[in-house]
């Protein structure tokens, strides 16, 4: 590779070239877009597929963002390339000439937003050009690392922070396609808002983000002045946003949140190291743990998840260094758990979790002191004890505790039993629907403990307070609301990451087949949600967004075959038995086996290994196609046949949730599959009466392929089944259902339906 000499340091042609075609793209670009008449946004295109789009800034996207993101890259490929020169020589001489092809995104784009008027998904299709583009790359880097961490005496440094280096890179690049595709949702807004205000209460920003001229820099919903409210907690995330934040907005701020996902990705290789593991499976639950969606999403949107997970694993550092260097382990443990709080409330938890895993690693390592050791915990969890009591008496400076206690809605045994599943396993919320590979976590968690006792009672304490208190809490609304999934869980990412390593160490094609089937599948799931980010948001219909887009397009019913922990009944939770099943077998299978492989090359390497685990996905995928073509419906949740011309009530896991009618132009509908001799509808209803508005009870329809099946006349406000006698021939068929007429502002509640002979 030839290179040019700059003081202090060589610079290689080929980096220089692309920099020089990145910035050459940028300055075309703001010359030529106006001129060719192209489209500055891309709403309403893509409206039936991912909804809104951010309206008025494609052209930033494809003239600035998309080359500073490949080149963000190919930095990142550079600098490894020359660390890795020895330990990865083949990969490291390759990089700059394979890293070219990526450069070919960026014409794709702009062909595909030339042919905007004829192609109504361009946007999609420059998606897909982005995203592979950066895909081929973090490949090339990606291989450098594997092939070093396969050389004898592989640098751990090279790994760990060369991952740290790409995960940074490959947030950065990201971010610039999630930034333009999607707004912030939930909190999201209120975090900037006030960090906004923070940064004006220093003299260091306009102030004025919480004014709605300014919203479409990170925001362009509905626009609520609720928004702008200040908030009285999370200033510690102010703070540590705000620079990000004045230097780059919204971009800015996740910025800073990609750099804590990539120096968490960093500290994880090097605990994972630390601990004895081989090299190769370090990196495979690194990256996984890294560009799963669970994290990956974290740094995509302004949340406090990923400053938990790198807490969560500074912790672990601490607790395994705490015998060597006691009193700095204890100072950064104790600095990480008051930030944590100051973060974000709901990390308070974590925050009680690292201390007390932090007390339990003194214990051990101190068997002399141990009674000043459980004195000292004692009277910690006492102080806690009486603060506890002084919020619930209204203590005065105790106000947010006090809010935050008295939020709690009471104790109602089985649906807090069934949150902590639902959180785990449901379709559209559960952490496993989106990184299935987290299932090697919990079956590897005993065997992991019994290679490594104390960092699985340091992981245990860290995760059973963290649950204890999301369930306590947030039991009611345990998918959280409108925003990304699985983000109460975010906490428990690297614990269940470390328990993955015995795992990935192990052999057999078998084994080794099903955990490239379950990476496989996670990445996968990462690439489609992050080329249509809306996707991640669901309403509690029951189906995830891309199980219904599956089904519409092929006219079928996978997704019942998924578990949905939407309603507390069993035939929707019924399809989590087979991953149970898988744990169980997979956590029998790691207990038995005593020994890892050994470290010699696999019989299969890793192009059969990702063929055998791709056709387990297809596999699995197609199964669950075909069973929802042929396996007849029964009983369906009402809420599965949402529209957008019909509502949903009940937010809340205490509350049922229900399909509501309104107005005449209201309907809903799915697809079903009838057996033989289906003879009649059963549908739970009621009336949602308006007492001031007495009238003649609503009348609702159904319809079979748009035939009608009858009418119910839905009198009883309270809840009724009603049964409506139908002929049905076997087969798949369009259910709808639909509004009649109806007096005041009545409506009707739907519950569930069920097709029986």
């Amino acid at each position: 590779m030839r290179s040019w000499g700059l003081p202090a340091m060589n610079i290689s042609r080929s980096w220089l070239g692309k920099a020089a075609l990145a910035l050459a793209w940028a300055l075309a670009m703001r010359l030529l877009l106006h001129r060719l008449g192209l489209p500055d946004s891309p709403a309403g295109d893509l409206a039936p597929l991912i909804g809104l789009d951010r309206p008025g800034f494609w052209w930033k996207f494809l003239g600035d963002w998309a080359p500073l993101g490949l080149l963000f890259m190919s930095s990142a490929g550079y600098l490894l390339s020359r660390w890795a020169r020895t330990d990865a020589p083949r990969s490291a001489a390759r990089f700059s000439s394979l890293d070219w092809p990526a450069y070919a995104a960026l014409p794709l784009m702009l062909g595909f937003t030339a042919l905007h008027a004829h192609t109504p998904a361009w946007p999609l299709w420059c998606g897909v050009a982005y995203l592979a583009a950066l895909s081929w790359q973090a490949a090339l880097v990606a291989a450098m690392l594997w092939e070093a961490g396969g050389s004898p005496g592989a640098d751990g440094r090279l790994l760990a922070w060369g991952g740290a280096l790409l995960g940074l890179a490959l947030y950065l690049g990201l971010n610039f396609w999630v930034a333009q595709a999607v707004s912030t949702c939930g909190d999201e807004s209120l975090y900037l808002i006030n960090t906004d205000r923070l940064m004006a209460a220093l003299g260091l920003s306009s102030g004025q983000a919480h004014m709605p001229e300014y919203r479409l820099h990170f925001y362009w919903g509905g626009w609520s002045k609720s928004l702008a409210k200040p908030l009285a907690e999370s200033w510690g995330l102010f703070a540590l946003l705000g620079p990000g934040w004045v230097l780059a907005g919204r971009l800015g701020a996740l910025a800073i949140l990609a750099l804590a996902g990539a120096l968490a990705l960093g500290l994880f290789c090097r605990l994972g190291l630390n601990l004895g593991y081989r090299e190769r499976p370090v990196l495979a639950a690194t990256w996984l743990l890294g560009f799963s969606l669970p994290l990956l999403q974290l740094t995509q949107h302004v949340y406090p998840g990923a400053l938990g997970v790198l807490g969560v694993i500074l912790g672990l550092h601490c607790c395994q260094c705490i015998q060597r260097r006691t009193a700095p382990a204890l100072l950064l443990l104790g600095l990480i758990a008051i930030f944590l709080a100051l973060a974000k409330m709901r990390l308070a938890p974590v925050s009680l979790g690292l201390i007390l895993a932090g007390l339990a690693a003194l214990y051990l390592h101190f068997p002399l002191r141990r009674r000043k050791i459980v004195l000292i915990g004692s009277g910690l969890l006492a102080l806690l004890a009486a603060l506890l009591l002084a919020s619930l008496l209204g203590a005065p400076g105790l106000g947010l505790v006090t809010n935050k206690l008295w939020s709690i809605k009471g104790v109602q045994l089985g649906p807090m039993l069934v949150s902590l599943p639902a959180m785990l396993f449901d379709q559209q919320f559960g952490l496993l629907a989106y990184a299935p590979w987290l299932i090697l976590g919990l079956a590897g968690a005993a065997r992991f403990g019994r290679e490594h006792p104390r960092q699985l009672l340091y992981g245990l304490i860290i995760a059973g307070v963290s649950v204890s208190a999301v369930v306590l809490w947030r039991w009611v609304q345990w998918e959280g609301g409108f925003t990304p999934p699985g983000r109460f869980l975010a906490p428990l990412l690297p614990i269940l990451a470390l328990w993955s390593l015995p795992a990935f160490a192990r052999g057999g094609r078998l084994w080794r087949s099903l955990c490239a089937a379950l990476g496989l599948a996670s990445l996968a799931v990462a690439w489609i949600f992050t080329l249509i980010p809306q996707w991640r948001f669901h309403r509690r219909t029951g189906i995830n967004n891309f199980l219904a887009w599956l089904d519409d397009a092929l006219s079928g019913t996978a997704h019942r075959f998924w578990p949905s922990f939407n309603e507390i009944s069993w035939q929707p939770i019924l399809p989590v038995l087979p991953w149970l099943l898988l744990l169980a077998a997979s956590a029998y299978y790691l207990w038995r086996d005593p020994k890892p492989a050994a470290a010699q090359p696999p019989a299969w390497g890793l192009g059969r290994l990702g063929i055998a685990g791709g056709a387990l996905v297809l596999a699995a995928l197609l199964t669950s196609v075909v069973l929802g073509r042929l396996v007849p419906t029964g009983y369906m949740e009402a809420e599965n046949l949402r529209t957008a011309e019909s509502r949903l009530y009940g937010n809340y896991y205490n509350r049922r949730v229900q399909l509501v009618l309104r107005s005449p132009a209201d309907h809903g509908q799915t697809m079903v599959v009838a057996g033989r001799d289906i003879e009649f509808l059963e549908v739970r209803a009621h009336r949602v009466a308006d007492r001031t508005q007495a009238g003649p009870p609503p009348v609702i329809a159904f319809y079979m392929d748009d035939k009608p099946l009858g009418q119910i006349l839905v009198v009883k406000t309270a809840w009724r089944i009603y049964r409506l006698p139908i002929s049905v021939s076997p087969g798949r068929h369009l259910l709808q259902v639909r509004m009649l007429s109806h007096s005041g502002r009545d409506a009707v509640g739907l519950d569930w339906l069920r097709l029986g002979p």
